[in-house]
């Protein structure tokens, strides 16, 4: 009797363990937490002010007033409250 109840929770085990492999491995794209983003082109600015037309037929944005880098140190102050 007692073996044939540790083949049967064995078994049970054994199929719990597979359904849960089998669900994880066809998990919907919208349910996993892992994925960021799908068929998304990388990131970037299409449009740009200038502040004069000249500056703008050269197409050189570091040339203008507007222009920020975010390249480079940045320093952050901490504040409790």
């Amino acid at each position: 009797m007692k073996k044939v109840l540790t083949l049967i929770l064995f078994l049970c085990c054994t199929v719990t363990y597979s359904q849960q492999r089998k669900d994880q491995n066809n998990t919907p794209e919208w349910k996993d937490p892992g994925t960021t983003s799908v068929n998304r082109l990388p990131m970037k600015s299409n449009f740009f002010a200038f502040e004069s037309r000249t500056l703008a037929e050269s197409r050189d944005r570091e040339q203008s007033a507007y222009f920020l880098s975010l390249n480079g140190i940045w320093k952050f102050r901490w504040v409790e409250k």
